[in-house]
């Protein structure tokens, strides 16, 4: 299964990080290796300042409106469940929804992931999507560059 940690990113700082997502990778992933509680602390402070709060209640508007598909409310988060079945493919992925994060679980093929993630990206361009397993990571909508002459 594959699972990616998707966060909110500050305009500004996804600007100033276009091209260098590995070092907000990085950050994210000495955080979940972090064991001192005072340098952990450091690590959350740090994420948090990158990052915007993701409001559940509008999210969850725009991806039943655009995806068709009913969420599922638990205590502490919202789930959305998409399946893709086709003769040759099948393609899972569940979508939960908390305050910091969205976590996008899926195994299958990429198809159900893909529409997560084109939903997401419309929703908002500064998404950046973390599997730490694999070390992939990555903008859900690439930010373009102003040049100047």
């Amino acid at each position: 299964m594959r699972n990616y940690y998707i966060y909110l990113l500050k305009d500004d700082v996804a600007y100033e990080y276009f091209g260098k997502e590995i070092l907000i990778f990085n950050l994210f992933l000495e955080k979940l290796q972090e064991r001192s509680q005072v340098r952990l602390q450091i690590l959350l402070n740090q994420i948090h300042y990158i990052t915007n709060p993701i409001s559940v209640i509008e999210i969850n508007r725009y991806i039943e409106k655009n995806l068709h598909v009913a969420a599922d409310y638990k205590q502490n988060t919202t789930q959305f469940l998409y399946e893709v079945n086709t003769s040759r493919n099948y393609s899972y992925a569940k979508l939960e929804i908390f305050d910091r994060y969205i976590k996008l679980s899926s195994e299958g093929s990429y198809d159900a992931e893909t529409h997560f993630f084109e939903v997401l990206r419309k929703y908002n361009s500064c998404f950046l999507a973390m599997d730490f397993e694999n070390q992939h990571f990555g903008w859900l909508n690439p930010i373009k560059q102003e040049r100047y002459i």
